[in-house]
């Protein structure tokens, strides 16, 4: 199996300044201005997020801030030196993201839709993604994981439910001591949850605490938001692994901010899981833990249950419909010994359907030695060629749902191929049409 980081394929955004007198002239400004309020705050130990450059676009345009070395496409801003745009889209600028532009680490978003205030919280917690990736690039947590996490287990998805109730609850009251106590319980669920799950899945949900929940945390100090906010009334869902670590991971720094000052300075020494910090942080308490009713463990076994087989039929249900979508479809279809490999992919927009099938719902990119795919803005099903659904290689991409046919070409030995969302070039592959239906074999390795 292929080690993939988050850094590779998870999201990221940051920002910078613009002078208050653009604010209001565009959208791009309007949240930048809005970012450097925030901003102004002491937000974590060693962290400025008006020091990263920001790459925004708009729907119309694509700005970039505070970068030494803009790219030709880009022009400068009414003689300004820290505001540059392009009509367009920047190629590199594919999602809430960061990119390496010109040599240099610049953070991404996609501003087409949200007020600039809301968007400008989201820019504080990505900013952070960039100042943790140059500094603390150990806190991050391998997205291999996510696709074999052990979601079909009705007793440890219980579990995981009652923990995050027992920390919902210890940010809930104004209580000491009952605020110690179901934090006590919380950390006392986790350590027998844990013992009952593969070690490569509990070190995902601690490294995405350390990087999306620290984030959210620098997000809550900035904005105010109450902590609660985490927190659906109605829990996670099942599939929903990745949302909750934003939450807990947030959830165990407010707790440690009350029962162990300083640690952030402590953390930039010597990176730890949260969990093992706020547990050190107890232990000279001996806090007793709060215990839960039996209706209530009972209740959350059945509920478990019925989520865990809804998913089940939820998967069904959603092939099917994708499958069954009107016009044309494409399929990539990969030789035995030459699979198709992730080279970008957007881990929040995801479906897994099964052992081996995965639903992309927003961005894929492939490549192997048989080509190259990508689809954006549209879904993909990918279908592995190994025991993993995605890094062990991919031996078919299929996309559904085109209103015309797909558009080809050939030049020398490569087919290109377009359609809405969809690009791909492939050396010797063969094409075959019919019944609205474009197949294309990639050629075998060597």
């Amino acid at each position: 199996m292929r080690w993939v980081t988050a850094a590779t394929i998870s999201l990221a955004l940051a920002t910078i300044a613009a002078p208050a007198f653009l604010a209001q002239e565009h959208e791009a400004l309007a949240i930048l201005s809005e970012f450097d309020k925030l901003a102004s705050a002491e937000l974590w130990p060693g962290f400025d997020p008006r020091s990263t450059p920001v790459a925004i676009y708009d729907g119309h345009q694509t700005w970039l801030f505070r970068h030494p070395s803009p790219p030709s496409p880009f022009r400068s801003y009414e003689g300004t030196d820290e505001a540059w745009v392009m009509d367009g889209w920047y190629p590199d600028v594919r999602a809430n993201s960061s990119a390496e532009i010109e040599g240099l680490q610049t953070a991404t978003l996609i501003a087409r839709q949200g007020e600039p205030d809301g968007l400008a919280a989201v820019l504080i917690h990505e900013s952070f993604h960039v100042f943790q990736a140059q500094r603390h690039p150990d806190w991050t947590a391998n997205e291999v994981e996510l696709f074999v996490y052990p979601l079909e287990s009705a007793g440890l998805l219980a579990f995981r439910r009652l923990e995050t109730e027992a920390l919902r609850r210890s940010l809930g009251t104004t209580d000491d001591e009952s605020r110690l106590c179901w934090v006590t319980a919380a950390l006392s669920m986790r350590r027998a949850r844990f013992a009952l799950m593969p070690p490569g899945s509990v070190e995902y949900e601690r490294g995405l605490e350390l990087k999306e929940g620290l984030a959210n945390y620098v997000e809550i100090k900035a904005t105010g938001q109450p902590p609660l906010d985490l927190f659906p009334l109605e829990s996670f869902s099942v599939s929903q692994v990745r949302d909750r670590s934003y939450a807990t991971g947030s959830a165990l720094a407010l707790s440690l901010d009350q029962f162990d000052p300083g640690w952030p300075s402590r953390l930039e020494l010597l990176t730890r899981p949260l969990d093992e910090l706020l547990l050190d942080a107890l232990s000279e308490r001996s806090p007793e833990p709060c215990e839960f009713s039996g209706p209530e463990r009972r209740a959350a076994e059945v509920r478990a249950r019925a989520d865990v087989a809804a998913l089940v039929g939820e998967r069904d249900e959603s092939k099917r419909e994708f499958l069954s979508q009107p016009g044309w479809k494409i399929v990539v279809s990969a030789a035995p010994n030459a699979p198709l490999w992730p080279q970008n992919f957007d881990p929040l927009n995801v479906e897994r359907l099964s052992a081996s099938e995965v639903i992309h719902t927003r961005w894929l990119k492939l490549q192997g030695s048989g080509g190259a795919v990508e689809v954006l803005d549209r879904r993909a099903l990918t279908v592995g060629a190994g025991a993993h659904p995605l890094f062990n290689g991919v031996r078919e991409v299929i996309a559904t749902g085109f209103g015309e046919e797909p558009a080809s070409r050939q030049s020398g030995d490569t087919l290109y191929v377009e359609a809405p969302g969809f690009n791909g070039w492939f050396p010797a592959a063969v094409a075959e049409r019919g019944d609205n239906t474009l197949v294309i074999h990639l050629a075998t390795s060597g």
